[in-house]
């Protein structure tokens, strides 16, 4: 599935760039720019084809993976741009750096979930798959000692929203990945830059509930919505909150909700995220 309209971020630079994605989707061939950017900015490094070949070569589709491909859903990938076999020295790094460094958030929702960890000794990553049948809660996600992160999200199945997703819920998604993304940084996995994309897949028709809308005025029109950040490692410790607000703003854009107050959400990502 490739998005309509991708957003691409360098440095504060917004410009709109065709077929970025399509890479994201089984490992398929990326396209990389060869002219300057609006502005003159340089075309961003893109992370090194081997990322999408190892992902199209040892991630498994099971059942639970399945099911949550099935849903609209969060599709999330967190990547160096250079790669290296063992940014993680081994697959019990992996294990002890994520579990160490779930996102926890107010609502109670950890990010990511790591309770039931595989470690894939032959695709050199960790996998985890987490389903709870009574809210219809699916994920699945990998992370390879190469350093990038997968992980598929399905939006939450809640009755008294419909087919509506919360703008706190895409607030919260956000945050928790910029969250996870800047302790990768700071753990040295994204040494030389990184990307970090947010797509929500299967959007189209989807509304935005907000607190001044009553009337169901905003909607996604798109199938698929997507943001991909490029930034340098220390930008993430120091500013990836701001950097998670710019995506979340750019998500609510794209359900027509362009008037959100980034003062009012500032203070919810802090009430709701670490101090």
């Amino acid at each position: 599935m490739t998005p309509e309209n991708t957003g691409v971020k360098q440095n504060g630079v917004s410009t709109l760039v065709q077929k970025i994605l399509r890479a994201l989707n089984g490992g398929k061939t990326r396209t990389t720019p060869s002219t300057q950017l609006p502005g003159g900015v340089q075309p961003v490094r893109r992370p090194d084809q081997r990322f999408f070949d190892q992902r199209a070569r040892d991630l498994q589709e099971t059942e639970v993976v399945k099911r949550v491909l099935a849903k609209p859903r969060w599709r999330i990938w967190i990547c160096p741009i250079d790669f290296m076999e063992a940014r993680f020295r081994n697959l019990d790094h992996c294990t002890e750096f994520v579990s160490q460094n779930e996102i926890r958030y107010a609502s109670g929702d950890d990010y990511p979930y790591t309770k039931s960890i595989i470690q894939n000794v032959a695709g050199q990553s960790i996998t985890c798959e987490f389903e709870v049948a009574p809210t219809r809660h699916i994920e699945c996600w990998a992370l390879f000692r190469s350093g990038q992160f997968v992980h598929n999200l399905a939006l939450p199945d809640i009755v008294a929203l419909g087919d509506n997703i919360h703008y706190l819920h895409i607030l919260q998604i956000v945050s928790q990945v910029f969250e996870f993304a800047a302790s990768m940084a700071r753990e040295g996995v994204l040494a030389t830059g990184a990307s970090v994309s947010i797509e929500l897949l299967g959007a189209a028709g989807c509304g935005l509930v907000v607190p001044t809308d009553v009337n169901g005025r905003y909607w996604a029109q798109q199938k698929d919505i997507a943001v991909e950040t490029f930034v340098q490692p220390d930008a993430l410790p120091e500013s990836g909150r701001d950097l998670a607000l710019d995506v979340v703003l750019e998500i609510y854009q794209k359900f027509r909700w362009i008037d959100a107050s980034r003062p009012t959400l500032a203070k919810e990502q802090k009430r709701h995220l670490p101090t």
